[in-house]
């Protein structure tokens, strides 16, 4: 009975972190607010969120890191989110940090070492709070827009629609699971990394993508997506309309 108990926790472990990061990811969403950062250009954004990342690789001691966390911080509250959406958008980057602190705090067992594995975590949190902020204040649209001269449209629709899809593919593989365990398969922490899971797990989520991606191209397709080199936007034809309204 300790055994069966022990597999179902198991079990619990596995599925129940990956339906955590799922949710996590999920939040990560755009959210049509009116702020400073919702009107800032995508662009910048971009340079904001490779600057702190620069710095974050960069710097190591833990005070210039903590001026950094205070900047970032400021940066995200910038956004006008709510209480929720601050759990959300934190809960993963604390958690992930809550474990690297302690498992240094273990290895080392010193002030150094503790130290040493806060300043990682605070280092992750530069990594990933400006990508949230520009998930979550930048619409499809508008990185198409803003990028238009630098990269081709169709490069920037496609890294754009994958970090979109992201949250998708993790929801399909909790999916997946669940279905492969109802079939007797046995996923366990332990033999999550065997051949056994990797297939049952990997080969449905390949053909899965497959057949979102074969949708999604029948989709754009169908809307006339890369018809003509030349892309037009809905922002060119706003702009000379007020330009001829005012003349």
């Amino acid at each position: 009975m300790k055994n069966e108990k022990l597999t179902m926790k198991k079990h619990l472990d596995i599925r129940g972190m990956l339906a955590f990061a799922s949710s996590s990811a999920a939040a990560y969403q755009y959210i049509n607010r009116d702020s400073i950062i919702h009107r800032s250009s995508p662009f910048l954004k971009v340079v904001i969120w490779l600057a702190f990342m620069a710095s974050a690789l960069l710097l190591h001691d833990p005070l210039h890191l903590s001026i950094l966390i205070l900047f970032c911080s400021f940066y995200y509250l910038l956004t006008k989110p709510t209480v929720d959406e601050f759990i959300s958008d934190t809960k993963l980057i604390l958690m992930v940090s809550f474990f690297i602190v302690l498992s240094y705090s273990i290895i080392f067992r010193d002030v150094p070492g503790i130290i040493q594995g806060i300043a990682i975590s605070f280092k992750i949190f530069l990594l990933f709070v400006p990508m949230i902020v520009l998930l979550k204040t930048t619409s499809i649209s508008s990185m198409l827009y803003s990028f238009r001269k630098i990269l081709p449209y169709r490069y920037v629709f496609a890294i754009t629609l994958a970090l979109r899809f992201l949250p998708y593919f993790s929801r399909e593989m909790i999916n997946i699971i669940d279905v492969q365990r109802m079939r007797g398969v046995n996923i366990t922490w332990k033999t999550f990394l065997s051949i056994e899971c990797i297939n049952s797990i990997l080969i449905p989520l390949v053909m899965r993508a497959i057949k979102t991606a074969d949708e999604l191209s029948m989709s754009v397709s169908s809307r006339g997506f890369g018809a003509h080199k030349k892309r037009t936007y809905l922002e060119d034809f706003e702009k000379t309309r007020d330009e001829t309204r005012t003349a």
